[in-house]
């Protein structure tokens, strides 16, 4: 058996989406009852998902390696300040996923983001309809959560609002894969499902958020001229969204007072958030570059173990600021307005819309930078630019030849 050499070229960007597609269904897998452990240990279902994402990471770092003679000084100059940023943080935090995340961000530079959301798209829906569909036939057990004013099912997964918010992040990448525009039967097909939704979790925020958001793109968006909104200076107002939501988030935290009715009533609506994230305020306190925190929420081992001392804020804001510190979430949210600044000058106006409803919605939810649900983050450095891709819809960067690869070749000798 002779060693069999690849024909053609092999871009720089497919091995990107080779670690991107392992990573993502890994990741999103994991939050099944598919993976879980009832005993805390490493089943072989998670040393496998384990092991996949830890061979993404090392295909992510070759991507890097690969594409860095096309990289200005620059921008490394600029990587590496972030990646200081990144490691302080995560040594005092002792969370090594936002610095593996940062291997993600930074390979997915120059790919194509319409490629880039097709991707987590397809393995999202893959696994949400494989894992309810199992869980309704009775291959995966869905469990069920009752309290006193409503039956929660976990749909297979290891919480109830895990599919929900799933679901929701779907919703998002369909609508920017569509430019925002739907027809209007596609929109009550998916309001359907997202009832049902709500009528088997009993998600009430990942039940609004959906009908707001689809709702908006069906009957507002299109319909306003955008013309209008670039001409009274939206592009320069949308890039200060991320730090209005980051500001009023932790204020609310705050400024949260159980004695205060209408305070209590907020609370109450957003089902103890406030009362939560004021008391993570106080017991840990603000830092600049992080500090270790035990989250303890709720899953499938926590409520049947009966574990105690529920903690988990879910504000994404307050949780960035508390557990990585202020320049962390700083410069996330210097991301989102970057990357609402490219999307105004590219005249991607839906984008700036999606992006504004992840925002807002974080404001109450923990997914502003978790990958496995929200890629947009990556849009920062992936090719946004309609001219940037060819009439297959692939991003038009740098190829490599096929001989850069004999290390992947094998026969006989």
């Amino acid at each position: 058996m002779k060693f069999k050499k690849f024909s053609g070229v092999i871009t720089i960007e497919s091995i990107f989406y080779i670690a991107f597609g392992l990573y993502i269904f890994s990741s999103v897998f994991q939050l099944t009852a598919w993976a879980y452990s009832a005993d805390d240990s490493m089943t072989m279902l998670l040393w496998i998902l384990k092991a996949m994402r830890y061979f993404s990471y090392l295909l992510f770092l070759y991507k890097i390696i690969l594409h860095s003679a096309h990289i200005k000084k620059g921008f490394l100059f600029i990587i590496c300040g972030i990646l200081l940023i990144v490691l302080i943080s995560m040594a005092k935090s002792s969370e090594k996923e936002v610095f593996l995340n940062l291997l993600v961000f930074w390979a997915a530079k120059d790919v194509s983001a319409k490629r880039l959301v097709r991707c987590i798209l397809k393995i999202q829906v893959f696994v949400l309809l494989f894992t309810v569909l199992c869980s309704q036939i009775g291959i995966v057990e869905d469990y069920i959560r009752i309290e006193s004013f409503r039956t929660r099912h976990y749909l297979g997964f290891q919480w109830t609002s895990l599919a929900p918010v799933l679901f929701f992040f779907i919703l998002l990448e369909y609508m920017f894969l569509k430019d925002g525009r739907i027809p209007f039967y596609k929109y009550v097909l998916l309001m359907l499902v997202n009832l049902w939704i709500f009528k088997m979790t009993g998600a009430r925020l990942m039940f609004v958020a959906p009908l707001t958001f689809m709702t908006f793109f069906q009957f507002v968006y299109g319909r306003v001229n955008i013309a209008h909104v670039e001409r009274a200076g939206g592009g320069k107002l949308f890039p200060f969204l991320p730090w209005v939501c980051a500001v009023f988030s932790i204020w609310c935290h705050m400024a949260y007072t159980p004695s205060n009715p209408i305070w209590e009533k907020v609370n109450t609506l957003l089902s103890g958030r406030l009362k939560l994230g004021n008391t993570a305020i106080k017991q840990y306190g603000f830092v600049l570059l992080g500090q270790r925190i035990e989250w303890i929420g709720h899953n499938i081992k926590s409520v049947f173990s009966k574990i105690e001392g529920y903690n988990y804020v879910d504000s994404s804001y307050l949780q960035i600021a508390l557990q990585y510190g202020m320049v962390f979430l700083c410069l996330s949210l210097l991301g989102f307005s970057f990357l609402m600044v490219r999307a105004f000058r590219e005249k991607q106006y839906y984008l700036c819309w999606i992006l504004a409803v992840i925002l807002i919605d974080s404001i109450s939810e923990p997914e502003l930078i978790t990958l496995r649900y929200n890629p947009f983050i990556l849009l920062c450095l992936s090719s946004i630019s309609p001219k940037s891709e060819d009439v297959s819809g692939r991003s038009l960067v740098n190829k490599i030849p096929a001989n850069s690869f004999q290390w992947l070749e094998y026969g006989d000798g």
